[in-house]
């Protein structure tokens, strides 16, 4: 299956493919015999890289708890690799060259605060399997930390469930994504789940009616001043705003402000990729 790894480990027993116990895809795989064998690829001395191309991981990767570090400090290569129970690259720091080449994160993938200090690539992450179905890519990109020849890529890729809060969306390249849509225009997941959130929360509902009921007050009082005399002794809006109580504020504070700031970064990145079409679905204000 995976044609380009040459790998010198021997076969795991039982495995159908005769594939060893790093490259198996049975999940049932004792996992301290699949750590230990992470552990001493990870150790090898002689390597100029790691490669973990098309490994799979049957339960949670976390790799401060298999390695002891969450530095990766050589190149790295998980290019077709599987994880089954979510990735946690929380706070990772990649100094090199990363490759995540179709890669399957089938229950989410977290780089919240990762370092990028080199080239890092996802592309064509979770591929479409023989019967044609795919995961979903739950990503968290959200507050990276981009050093002067860091470089982050996506390409081949579907955003639609991605986070960037807190992420300088002027830096990463997007070459062929698909984002979410709502509306006819294109929208990052930052803004899709905030909007899920708020109609999630019973306060909403709150907030929504109040604002409402003083819409709609302004409007019989216009109608009011408009149709008959001055009953009220308020003889324009301008006095009756100024009595009223201002409509409440929404309950989310200031959140749909970085939602703006993505915005903004990713119609410059766009710009400045001459992707002017791209730069255009993107709105903001």
């Amino acid at each position: 299956k995976y044609w380009e790894i040459k790998c010198q480990n021997p076969a795991w027993p039982g495995d159908p493919d005769g594939f060893c116990i790093l490259h198996s895809q049975d999940k049932e795989k004792n996992p301290d015999d699949f750590q230990a064998a992470l552990q001493a690829r990870w150790k090898q001395t002689d390597q100029e890289s790691y490669d973990f191309r098309g490994v799979f991981f049957p339960g949670f990767f976390e790799p401060v708890e298999v390695f002891g570090s969450q530095e990766f400090n050589q190149p790295v290569d998980f290019s077709w690799a599987t994880f089954t129970k979510g990735a946690n690259f929380y706070g990772a720091a990649f100094t090199k060259r990363a490759h995540f080449f179709k890669a399957t994160f089938t229950e989410g993938a977290d780089f919240y605060g990762a370092a990028i200090g080199g080239p890092v690539v996802f592309w064509g992450i979770n591929p479409r399997d023989e019967a044609g179905r795919a995961p979903s890519f739950i990503g968290i990109f959200s507050r990276l930390e981009f050093q002067d020849r860091g470089v982050l890529r996506f390409q081949d890729t579907s955003l639609a469930r991605v986070r960037f809060e807190g992420a300088d969306l002027r830096r990463p390249e997007f070459h062929h994504v698909t984002w979410g849509s709502i509306g006819g225009r294109q929208i990052i997941y930052d803004e899709a789940s905030l909007r899920q959130e708020e109609k999630e929360k019973p306060w909403f509902w709150d907030w929504f009616w109040a604002r409402l009921s003083g819409h709609l007050a302004l409007i019989a009082f216009a109608l009011e001043i408009g149709h008959t005399a001055d009953t009220t002794g308020r003889d324009s809006i301008g006095a009756y705003l100024a009595e009223e109580p201002a409509p409440p504020e929404p309950p989310w504070g200031d959140k749909y402000g970085e939602v703006e700031r993505l915005y903004r970064n990713l119609k410059l990145n766009y710009e400045a990729a001459g992707d002017y079409k791209n730069a255009g679905d993107f709105h903001y204000g």
